[in-house]
């Protein structure tokens, strides 16, 4: 769904809750633009709550920015060392997040170098047994086949 669109069914829809009486936006997002449910009149309110929106989140967006502007900088600037950075090299630099993360994303990170590391053991170990059974004169499936 393009931006605008998304910007404009959210507006219909804060529309809605604030004025019970205004109708619910169309339900078919394919023919989001096929006619014009509303009048111009409700077109130019969701148009107005649109760029309310859009106008709080810019905000936020620069509040924020300019509140981690120290943190900001340090990333640009082992970024620009760097090139490629991880989650590590952040943490390194800025400290660990000021809350709780998710529980799967922060299971990814504790085992991300375990999980690679086994992987790699388990495979050289594959690799040695196979190496041994062909020494032996056997195969890697167990056949003995004839020379």
């Amino acid at each position: 769904m393009p931006a605008a669109a998304w910007w404009w069914r959210q507006s219909a829809r804060r529309l809605w809750r604030r004025r019970r009486n205004f109708p619910s936006p169309p339900q078919d997002e394919a023919n989001l633009y096929a006619c014009n449910p509303y009048s111009d009149a409700t077109r130019q309110a969701m148009d107005e709550q649109a760029k309310v929106m859009v106008d709080e989140s810019y905000t936020r967006t620069l509040e924020l920015l300019e509140g981690k502007k120290e943190e900001l900088v340090k990333v640009a600037q082992l970024l620009m060392e760097k090139e490629t950075i991880n989650h590590d090299n952040i943490v390194d630099l800025i400290g660990a997040r000021p809350f709780e993360g998710d529980k799967t994303y922060e299971g990814y990170i504790k085992n991300k170098f375990h999980g690679l590391k086994s992987r790699r053991k388990r495979r050289k170990a594959s690799r040695r047994r196979r190496k041994r059974k062909r020494r032996r004169g056997g195969s890697v499936d167990g056949a003995r086949h004839p020379i």
